[in-house]
């Protein structure tokens, strides 16, 4: 009997894991299509009051406020195309803290008025927060070499 109540156990958390993940997949979807739509506010809703983002500015941005102020830019641009995509997540044991990475793509117009596409990585990590919602805790990237 112990073993089968081990193995039904593992089995309801797997389930529990997987069902996490699939949160945190979509979860990061909403984030991007906040980008893609230039919503500001919805974007500056997905970030933790304390959280961090590690851009290409070679220092850490901390706080909800400064990473909007960073990020406003690119949602007000028209110029700047931003889109990622999740294609794995992962949540920790105890179905607080997780993780998505995935690829990006930023369409722009140079300064020679010339298309311009840049690539690379990111990894998003997510903390769920009073009222089981999920925000975004730190968040990174690097580019792909041209």
């Amino acid at each position: 009997f112990l073993l089968v109540g081990s193995v039904a156990a593992a089995g309801g958390r797997k389930a529990r894991t997987e069902a996490a993940e699939r949160v945190l997949i979509d979860r990061e979807a909403e984030f991007a299509q906040a980008v893609v739509d230039g919503d500001f506010e919805t974007f500056l809703g997905f970030w933790a009051e304390d959280a961090a983002y590690l851009g290409t500015s070679g220092r850490p941005i901390l706080g909800r406020p400064a990473i909007g102020e960073a990020w406003r830019p690119l949602l007000e641009s028209p110029e700047l195309q931003l889109s990622w995509t999740p294609e794995r997540a992962e949540v920790a044991r105890s179905g607080d803290l997780g993780y998505t990475w995935g690829r990006w793509v930023l369409h722009r117009t140079a300064s020679d008025g010339e298309p311009d596409t840049a690539s690379g990585t990111y990894t998003t990590v997510w903390r769920k927060e009073r009222g089981g919602v999920w925000r975004v805790v730190l968040d990174t990237g690097n580019a792909e070499a041209p």
